[in-house]
Formats: structure tokens, sequence, C-alpha cells
């Protein structure tokens, strides 16, 4: 029983940790523009732009709808390089994104 409330006490201090580092890495990014590669999971976010001065950006990323003024959240980013799990629009749709697709995306935080 005094294994199970120590546990107990351990995941709830953790879960404080989690959210005060949250709120402190959102305050410190809102207004900041930043590209959604480099974006921290589980903060939101709205899409402001393209880099696409060479015009080699992939087409894929505006038809799957990640339109300019979009709100999104990263949900999940893949180790290794691997792609982000993001979640944007009003229906809450989900794709998974490449970082080579995600690095023309310009996108900024927002409060919550």
């Amino acid at each position: 029983m005094e294994v199970e409330a120590v546990l107990k006490i351990y995941k709830i201090y953790l879960d404080s940790i989690k959210t005060n580092y949250l709120c402190c890495f959102k305050i410190n990014l809102v207004g900041k523009m930043d590209r959604l590669c480099d974006f921290p999971n589980l903060v939101k976010g709205r899409i402001k732009g393209y880099d696409n001065n060479e015009f080699i950006m992939s087409n894929k990323i505006i038809e799957m709808g990640l339109l300019p003024e979009t709100d999104f959240v990263i949900l999940h980013k893949a180790p290794f390089g691997g792609p982000l799990y993001v979640e944007f629009g009003v229906e809450k749709t989900r794709v998974a994104l490449r970082l080579e697709e995600a690095k023309f995306v310009f996108v900024e935080s927002i409060e919550c």
C-alpha cells in the first residue's frame, strides 16, 4: 500500500512539472516565427506562410489543408528525423508530415 501511495504522489509531481514546463515554454514562444519542423510538441500554433522561393516545396502540403492561418498542434515527433504527427483545423484532421516537407512551413505559437 505504501509503494502505491508513493507512486501516485510521484505521478502527480511529474504531471505538474510537465504542465509548468509547457506553460513557460508557451509564454516564451508566443508571437515568434519558426519553421514547423522545429516547433515543439503539444504547443498550439498557427501556419503563417511558406518558404517556396526556389519552387521546390511539394504541393502536398497545401493539398492536405495546411493553409495559412490554420491552427495546429504537433502531437508527436518520431525519433531519428522521422515524420511529425500534426493535428490541424476545426475538424481536427491528423496527418503525418516528413521533416523535409515541414521545413517549408512558417509557423508561430498562439495563446491557448
